[in-house]
């Protein structure tokens, strides 16, 4: 297991602990508890709404997009509660979040909690746990955002979490990756605006190698 990982969850364990939050909820078979932390109770909101964290169970548009491109390896995917160490990193980031950046309930519950779960759910579902993430593994998942939710905000706050999260505190044995993903990204965008700039000939050549490669 990678030490820094190790290092952050139990950081923010002993502050959610100190707060008087309980670490651990006990969870039904989807990853859902019945009480989990009230977010608005904790930061003193005024409800309604009230934002909970209570779902560690896996994100069910990632688990119909999964379904969808048969990723499950022929099984279909059903939701259950996520990987232990993927529910540890949602309920440490999110402490961090409460008790230290201070954003707000729905800022928390949208741009972190939110796309942890879909990190969470594509790597449980793969058996990859948080510290193994490469720069693939979010394109991957960041794509899979886009299908659930096509204004990119879901997308982009996964690989802002890349960024703000894993790099920052060297969770992942691959830190850093947001350089490298950065680099796929433009990658992908220049390859496809080429598209419109290459002649028939150009385009028939790339269509017959990557035929070709396939056999």
């Amino acid at each position: 297991m990678h030490k820094p990982f190790l290092e952050y969850i139990q950081n923010w364990k002993n502050i959610a602990l100190s707060k008087g939050l309980h670490w651990e909820f006990k969870l039904n078979e989807q990853g859902v508890s019945e009480f989990g932390w009230n977010l608005t109770t904790i930061l003193d909101g005024i409800a309604p709404p009230a934002h909970y964290l209570r779902d560690l169970g896996g994100d069910a548009g990632g688990i119909a997009i999964m379904n969808e491109e048969q990723l499950g390896g022929g099984k279909l995917l059903s939701k259950t509660a996520l990987e232990k160490h993927w529910q540890e990193l949602i309920k440490a980031c999110t402490a961090e979040h409460l008790f230290y950046k201070r954003n707000s309930t729905i800022h928390i519950s949208n741009g972190v909690i939110r796309p942890l779960r879909l990190l969470g759910t594509y790597c449980t579902y793969l058996s990859i746990n948080p510290w193994e993430l490469t720069p693939e593994i979010i394109d991957k998942v960041a794509s899979i955002a886009l299908k659930i939710q096509s204004s990119s905000r879901l997308s982009d706050n996964i690989i802002g979490l890349v960024k703000n999260l894993f790099d920052r505190n060297h969770l992942t044995v691959n830190t850093p990756i947001y350089s490298s993903l950065l680099s796929q990204i433009v990658n992908k965008k220049n390859s496809r605006r080429s598209n419109y700039t290459k002649s028939k000939v150009e385009l028939l050549d790339d269509l017959l190698q990557r035929k070709s490669q396939s056999k």
